[in-house]
């Protein structure tokens, strides 16, 4: 059966009422808007970096499994503590490092920064491909960095981590202390100023208090902090209870004769070097610099670090 708006059986006589009755039974819901789709994020320099600073923080705090899943991963390995404790301080990345790349290096495709065959090296090492593979290699004065991450499921996996450190910005350059004379006060403004440049991490800066060879890798010098070669505590030991003179004065035996093999492999004259030989505190300490016109430069240094300003209220200096 149908009706009719003209059919007196049917209740409403025009569509206008249709309409209001309608609306009063049933509360009319407002048109939605069709959601809208979710742009696909695709792989960019910011979330290279934001990746880097991640894995950077992660083995900060000592979070090695979260460090770990930043990294593209062989399936049959199993990452444990001890394999990437240590990272955080290495040479491979720091924070200024990778602030710099943020600034300064070209985000781009791996195969076109570094050559398809040398990206294909790397991920099969770790057991992937280079599909969708990017990364940094960024040139600085002391090295260049590189990097080399895949991108799957919206976010960078690290394949390749190198020499992030070594691009840090130039730290300030700091010569070795000039005096008139040798003498005690200027070989313990010698240390001072190498505990300065060692505390800054400014080991460029560092170097020039030392008589190396040019190609020396200035960063080693972080291990002289580490195995408490030096130390501030040590040298206020030094200044306050330790007897300065002629290097050839102040050791005997053994070090006498590793001093000559040293200043013969720097091309020094035993003659123009003075230092300190110190034992106290159970400790048999060395610091050795030759004088080069105007400036000490450190030619031997040995367990100054070990030693402790205040031990038991003070120092213990054997007879």
């Amino acid at each position: 059966m149908t009706f009719s708006l003209r059919d007196k059986r049917f209740p409403f006589r025009s569509l206008a009422t249709v309409v209001i009755f309608l609306a009063c039974l049933f509360e009319v819901a407002p048109a939605q808007e069709k959601p809208q789709a979710t742009a696909v994020e695709k792989p960019n320099k910011q979330q290279l970096i934001k990746t880097l600073k991640s894995y950077l923080s992660k083995l900060k705090s000592e979070d090695y499994e979260g460090a770990a899943s930043h990294l593209v991963i062989p399936s049959d390995i199993v990452i444990k503590p001890e394999m990437i404790k240590g990272f955080g301080n290495s040479e491979n990345i720091s924070l200024p490092g990778i602030e710099r790349l943020a600034k300064e290096a070209k985000f781009g495709r791996s195969k076109d920064q570094f050559g398809e065959s040398l990206v294909k090296r790397y991920a099969s090492l770790v057991g992937t491909d280079v599909t969708e593979t990017y990364g940094f290699k960024f040139k600085a004065e002391d090295g260049t960095a590189e990097v080399i991450a895949k991108w799957q499921d919206g976010k960078f996996k690290l394949i390749r981590i190198d020499d992030i450190r070594r691009i840090e910005y130039p730290k300030k350059k700091i010569l070795p202390p000039v005096f008139e004379a040798p003498s005690k006060e200027a070989l313990i403004a010698t240390l001072v100023s190498i505990q300065n440049c060692l505390d800054d991490e400014n080991y460029k800066a560092a170097v020039t208090h030392l008589k190396v060879s040019e190609k020396f890798y200035p960063p080693m010098l972080k291990s002289l902090i580490e195995d408490k070669t030096i130390s501030a505590d040590g040298i206020e030991v030094l200044k306050r209870d330790a007897k300065f003179g002629k290097a050839l004065e102040i050791v005997e035996g053994y070090e006498a004769k590793a001093l000559v093999k040293v200043a013969k492999q720097k091309s020094v004259k035993l003659e123009a070097c003075y230092g300190f030989a110190h034992s106290a505190q159970g400790v048999e300490s060395l610091a050795i610099a030759v004088w080069n016109k105007d400036h000490f430069r450190i030619i031997r240094l040995e367990a100054v670090g070990k030693l402790q300003a205040n031990p038991s209220g003070q120092s213990e200096q054997k007879p």
